[in-house]
């Protein structure tokens, strides 16, 4: 998953590769993590577009398409669920921020 979480993958593909049927392998996931295999999912992809914010010069829609969300709509919802702020409101508090220190 860690290699592949940029990628258009879900809870039957990740079970696939591991030659377990996905209910089983949601169900063993969430008890370990206490989260959904996509929740997870969500959250790696979450943190690699918030250090991809973070340069200058990225496109906040390539930033979503980078980090794997189809669209930038799926995108900053998620974002905003998260984290409670925009895509550009993270990517103007962090910079402030950043120039404060």
């Amino acid at each position: 998953m860690t290699e592949n979480f940029r990628d258009d993958i879900g809870s039957a593909e990740i079970a696939s590769s591991l030659d377990i049927h996905p209910k089983y392998a949601m169900s063993v996931f969430k008890k370990s993590t206490g989260m959904t295999l996509n929740e997870y999912l969500t959250l790696m992809r979450l943190s690699y577009a918030q250090s991809l914010l973070l340069e200058d010069d990225a496109n906040i829609l390539d930033v979503a398409l980078a980090s794997g969300f189809g669209s930038l709509s799926t995108f900053s919802q998620a974002f905003r669920k998260v984290t409670g702020q925009s895509p550009s409101d993270f990517r103007r508090q962090r910079g402030s921020y950043l120039l404060a220190v």
